[in-house]
């Protein structure tokens, strides 16, 4: 392994004296890196490319033992965690399979439990790896949007580590790109030249950093604050990639300062409030706020002054800059002047918001009952609550409850008055969340003439019924065909509204283990110790539910 140049700061000198082995033997070229904004996460660690094809080995990058494994149709996929004696864990994600030992231990578990999906914690004797074996081969399972590996390094209470701070040969001397600048009045007695609404400016690059060209003067008053549209690329790659740390001075003084060293899986969705969530939903700018809402608890804010938001205190000239870095130290700087302006006229009087973030907020009429803990909100807000019933394919009118535009950071109750569906059709009905059109099912309950259910959104919802069975097709072979020539059998398994809950596979009325891939809507039986040896005919069956019990059965015949 090659040593790296690593970044300045002191609380990351205690990763440069590890000397992991490289997860993959073809150079590290990465599609996505640790912490970037991702959707209601940062993303956890690195993304490995392998060149877009499956099954390249994978290495353990140090001795351990296999803690835990977990295969799911979506999320990680196939995914290994090595438990190693320094007492940090490994994780290999999206995998294709593991390597023959692993994966008897995993088939013979899956068969005894009749599952494909499954949770495993092996005792620490059970698989024993060492540094630079092959523990597996990588793939695209899960949500796995192309090939590649999933790698993270977690600390003893399983908190991702940021990898680049490890000595893993990536190369890495491009510094970010500055692509946004937005400035925020905080409240109606702040002001952005003139203004109380926010704007957005495009920043040039010159020989001595970012600037601003296309804006004359930025008059500011009241409290005001800043954030940046970031955007990092690596040696040999054109993916666009996360920053390490953004620092927010003015007039030389410090006033922000987020740093991502870690950051753990329990306040991973505040990225929703680090962001500037409605120009993320609306335009696709990712502006990084270098403020801090109310209801924002993230632990990777440092040297904060008044939240980050600048108070204007005089009609004087004030320089800010934005410092913006990445794991290697690499550095932009967007630096502007603004002027204050203390406001004369009447000052206006706070909005009462009837929702507020700190408190438990409800809505209630004769079609809708709405509960949300404390917490939920970042900020308060004023509810919005409307009916839309020009659309008319749902079950029922489209409620808005409020706006997608607004995050949230728990789970809301939500209930929809469903007494005018038929009870013969109930079991059948269901809450779907509309985006953009769409309807998206919700797992909730009928009780007393309501559906409710449990959801981490604001937006359209409706109720909605589904009838109709999944499709199921063979796709690699036709009725009585003999098989001998295969080494597996795949079918085509499809649901178009409330979508696939399970799926059971039987030869000759014996479980055999069926691999589901949601992305190519596939169901694989890879042929294995199970499958009959006795020549002639057998049986297979395929059963396939969807999330709202409507079932398909499918038996064909095959030869041996």
């Amino acid at each position: 392994m090659c040593t790296l140049v690593f970044c300045s700061y002191s609380q990351t000198d205690k990763y440069k004296s590890y000397n992991y082995h490289s997860p993959l033997d073809t150079t590290l070229l990465l599609s996505g890196n640790f912490a970037e904004i991702r959707s209601n996460h940062f993303h956890g660690g690195l993304d490995i490319k392998t060149g877009g094809k499956e099954g390249r080995n994978i290495y353990a990058i140090e001795d351990g033992y296999v803690a835990r494994i977990k295969i799911a149709t979506g999320g990680y996929g196939k995914c290994l965690y090595i438990k190693h004696p320094d007492g940090h864990t490994s994780v290999y994600a999206h995998l294709q399979k593991f390597n023959e030992t692993i994966q008897k231990y995993v088939s013979d578990k899956q068969y005894a439990k009749r599952t494909f999906t499954i949770e495993l914690f092996p005792q620490a004797g059970d698989l024993v790896v060492k540094r630079g074996e092959v523990i597996a081969l990588s793939g695209n399972t899960g949500g796995s949007g192309g090939p590649h590996l999933h790698f993270e390094i977690r600390d003893q209470n399983q908190v991702p580590i940021n990898p680049l701070l490890f000595n893993f040969d990536i190369k890495d001397d491009i510094p970010p790109s500055i692509t946004m600048l937005g400035i925020y009045p905080k409240d109606v007695n702040s002001y952005v030249n003139n203004k109380t609404e926010s704007i957005i400016l495009k920043p040039t690059n010159g020989k001595d950093g970012y600037y601003i060209s296309n804006y004359k003067d930025i008059v500011l008053s009241g409290e005001v604050g800043f954030g940046v549209s970031v955007t990092d690329y690596l040696n040999n790659t054109s993916n666009r990639c996360g920053i390490y740390s953004i620092e927010l001075k003015i007039d030389g003084v410090t006033h922000f300062m987020h740093d991502l060293d870690q950051v753990s899986f329990a306040e991973t969705r505040y990225i929703n409030s680090l962001v500037d969530f409605e120009k993320w939903k609306k335009a696709s700018l990712k502006i990084q706020k270098c403020f801090i809402d109310p209801g924002n608890y993230l632990n990777t804010y440092s040297n904060v002054i008044n939240k980050g938001y600048y108070k204007v205190k005089d009609t004087l000239k004030h320089t800010v800059e934005i410092i913006v870095k990445d794991s290697y130290a690499n550095t932009s700087v967007l630096k502007f002047d603004f002027t204050g302006k203390i406001e004369k006229s009447t000052i206006n009087p706070p909005i009462n918001y009837d929702f507020k973030y700190d408190e438990y907020n409800s809505f209630q009429n004769e079609y809708v009952v709405l509960a949300m803990p404390e917490g939920a909100l970042y900020s308060d807000i004023n509810f919005e609550f409307s009916i839309d019933s020009s659309v008319t394919k749902y079950a029922s009118p489209i409620y808005n409850i409020h706006n997608k535009y607004v995050p949230l950071h728990k789970r809301i109750t939500l209930s929809i008055n469903a007494e005018s569906i038929p009870k013969n059709l109930r079991s059948k009905a269901f809450i779907a969340e509309i985006d953009n059109g769409k309807p998206y099912y919700n797992r909730g309950n009928y009780s007393n003439g309501f559906i409710t259910i449990k959801t981490k959104y604001l937006g359209k919802y409706a109720l909605a019924i589904d009838t109709k069975k999944p499709k199921v097709e063979p796709k690699n072979f036709v009725p009585n065909q003999n098989i001998s020539g295969l080494n597996k059998l795949v079918y085509t398994i499809k649901d178009n509204f409330s979508g696939i809950k399970s799926y059971y596979g039987t030869i000759d009325g014996k479980w055999v283990l069926m691999e589901y891939e949601h992305k190519k809507n596939e169901l694989t039986y890879y042929f294995d110790n199970h499958l009959p040896t006795k020549p002639g005919k057998h049986e297979i069956q395929i059963i396939v539910r969807d999330k709202v019990g409507n079932k398909t059965v499918n038996n064909i015949p095959f030869s041996l």
